[in-house]
């Protein structure tokens, strides 16, 4: 009996894994995870997004729904991180050019020495109509480069901003692309 319960606990810790293991599977249609990466799901904003199993994870940060902390090596005088905002639109007619355009404006009156690197039109994981932005900024002395995202689905608005100094910006450059391609709106 006891060898039962046994195998039987067995074979439900290896389907559960399994489960789990289909589901990013699926998720991600013809994109696969790396097999460092964990899924990260927020039910309350509807999002899904995939991250470093090595970055922190801090939900409620400073006003987003979830900040992803990378590793903080010896050299660092910056916790490079990629945060994701999604809200409820009070203006449901809001487009995305709208939006994007509003959000941009915003960047330039707080920052004087707002520095446009680069725009263009993307689409997300589920083919949701985006915009990317890329600019730099000087914060309290230091050069850091912006990349964020925007999309509205369902009449949600969401901000994807990942953020570092400008020297170590290409070092996380895959990592974050791989976040930004495993975004899902839910």
């Amino acid at each position: 009996m006891r060898i039962k319960n046994l195998a039987y606990l067995l074979f439900l810790l290896i389907l559960v894994s399994c489960v789990k293991k289909t589901e990013i599977i699926e998720l991600k249609n013809n994109f696969q995870l790396p097999e460092n990466f964990l899924l990260y799901t927020n039910n309350e904003a509807g999002f899904k997004i995939g991250y470093p199993n090595n970055w922190e994870v801090i939900e409620n940060f400073m006003g987003t729904n979830v900040a992803f902390g990378s590793p903080i090596d010896d050299s660092d005088e910056f916790k490079e991180n990629l945060n994701v905002l999604g809200r409820a639109l009070q203006l449901k007619s809001l487009t995305l050019d709208q939006f994007f355009q509003a959000n941009k404006d915003t960047l330039k009156k707080q920052y004087p020495d707002f520095n446009l690197v680069s725009s263009r039109d993307k689409k997300l994981f589920d083919k949701t109509p985006a915009k990317e932005i890329i600019f730099t900024l000087n914060v309290n002395e230091m050069n850091l480069k912006f990349l964020q995202v925007y999309a509205i689905k369902n009449s949600h608005g969401y901000v994807i901003s990942f953020t570092s100094t400008e020297d170590s910006y290409d070092k996380y450059q895959n990592d974050v692309e791989n976040m930004l391609q495993s975004f899902e709106i839910i």
